[in-house]
């Protein structure tokens, strides 16, 4: 009988034992990636995942024993500032219980060039924003829907700096616009909410950029030479400008414009070539942006952890391949000799009627500018970037996942830079007489609701999230 009850006291002993050590090792915190010892560039990616057998109640991020991040969550995928040299990086979690699990991390930062940063950069899966016709918050709408897009762990955002910033980002109560308008795209630059927007730790930052001197006048370059004196000093001081200020993040900014062949064509009827005119007006113009970044590069030294590049738009490159009509690709990129080329793809990511025929339809446009566009930096394929696609959930609700998936699979296949959605929120919502939400729209006032709009959206104007989302998130996670 003593022997029995020792042999059981012994045995209750054991599983104890056992299961406290079962639940201390289904706690703590696991860091996917980087790997300990790594070296990295910055913005710096982590992802991580924290467990217990109590709820996960807060994580945090300490790099060199400082507080950089925290949120209420067990899981997370963002990306960090963090500037070159070693850093001692811990991710610390906290259970309901008040236990505390962390994984330390011994990370070296080191800075390329602009080149080399688009050189090795992984495929970019990036997102829009502009214009939405709707928002939840008060804040600065540039500042929401940037933050929306971080929240998201996407590593690149496309945005607009152009002289109509206060119609694309209403500033609502924030009051961060300044009471006096910029003069300058570098003035506009430096107002508080692209201050902040370039501070976030975004890679790449793509931006449609219009000069205040001369806007979107492209015309005008045809017979009045001064524009191109003005557009050229405005883009080399933005230039400047951004070197001195980012030198030494990891940051990459590409300026460009909105879709070439629409402003070559001066409209949408796509039976027509793109006059001589046109032609040499978008050259001229076009070619002193380029000049601007380029000598702005020269003569700041090409400095470590900073890139900028000039980026002409095309977006009609299937008129050319099909029937040989003059398009920016053939008439204007040859020319100008830009870093890169930008395409806003619709023309070819919208053919086809299944995954294999809008491939084949997309690989056709992507050669065509393979084949014209020029490499003065030696960037291969990362010197095109796809800047526009979307399928809108509301028209072809059947064609949203085959589609955008086909989309961003090509596009890595073909090696180009990345690809971007067009956007975060819809700009094409109207009210039932047929006019345009006003950007921003705020809960309490006239606000869309999901069916009045095309669907061209990552978050609804409910709130929920997009289908497209099932097939974005995995390119985050691992970039």
């Amino acid at each position: 009988m003593l022997l029995l009850q020792s042999l059981t006291s012994s045995g209750i002993r054991m599983f104890a034992l056992l299961l406290t050590m079962t639940t201390a090792a289904l706690a703590g915190v696991t860091v996917y990636f980087p790997v300990s010892g790594s070296t990295v560039t910055s913005p710096v990616h982590i992802r991580a995942a924290a467990t217990s057998t109590y709820p996960i109640t807060y994580t945090r991020i300490y790099v060199d024993n400082v507080s950089v991040w925290g949120s209420a969550v067990s899981r997370f995928n963002t990306y960090l500032n963090m500037k070159a040299g070693n850093h001692y990086v811990v991710v610390q979690a906290w259970d309901s219980s008040g236990a505390v699990f962390k994984t330390p991390l011994n990370l070296v930062v080191h800075l390329l060039d602009g080149r080399h940063q688009v050189l090795s950069m992984p495929f970019l899966a990036g997102t829009t924003h502009v214009r939405g016709r709707y928002g939840f918050t008060q804040n600065n709408f540039l500042l929401e829907g940037a933050n929306r897009i971080r929240n998201f762990a996407a590593p690149a955002i496309f945005v607009y700096l152009t002289p109509s910033f206060r119609e694309a980002y209403p500033d609502k109560q924030a009051n961060l616009w300044p009471s006096v308008t910029p003069a300058s795209l570098t003035q506009l630059a430096q107002t508080a909410p692209y201050k902040r927007l370039f501070n976030m730790p975004f890679r790449t930052f793509v931006i449609t950029a219009y000069t205040f001197a001369n806007d979107g006048n492209v015309a005008g370059f045809a017979t009045n030479p001064s524009m191109a004196v003005t557009e050229e000093k405005e883009f080399y001081d933005l230039t400047r400008y951004l070197y001195a200020t980012y030198a030494g993040t990891g940051k990459t900014f590409i300026l460009k414009h909105w879709e070439g062949d629409w402003v070559g064509l001066q409209g949408y009827d796509t039976s027509k070539n793109i006059s001589p005119t046109m032609v040499n007006a978008m050259i001229t113009w076009l070619t002193a942006r380029q000049n601007a970044v380029a000598n702005a590069r020269r003569d700041v030294g090409d400095p470590l952890g900073i890139g900028v590049f000039h980026a002409v738009e095309v977006n009609r490159v299937m008129d050319y391949v099909l029937y040989g009509m003059v398009r920016v690709i053939n008439a204007v990129v040859p020319v100008v000799k830009p870093d890169m080329v930008t395409y806003s793809s619709y023309d070819s990511s919208v053919a086809g009627t299944s995954s294999t025929t809008t491939a084949a339809v997309m690989n056709q446009a992507l050669s065509a500018i393979k084949n014209l566009t020029p490499d003065p930096l030696g960037l291969a394929s990362h010197r095109i970037l796809i800047s526009e696609y979307s399928l809108s959930e509301n028209v072809f609700p059947t064609e949203t996942i085959w589609r955008s998936q086909t989309i961003l699979q090509t596009s890595k296949s073909a090696g180009l830079l990345g690809a971007f959605l067009w956007q975060i929120y819809d700009n094409n919502c109207k009210t039932s007489s047929g006019a345009y939400y006003p950007a921003d729209s705020s809960w309490g006032s006239p606000r869309p609701t999901n069916s009045q709009c095309r669907g061209q959206w990552l978050v609804r104007p409910d709130g929920s999230g997009s289908s497209v989302l099932t097939v974005l998130s995995p390119y985050w996670s691992t970039q």
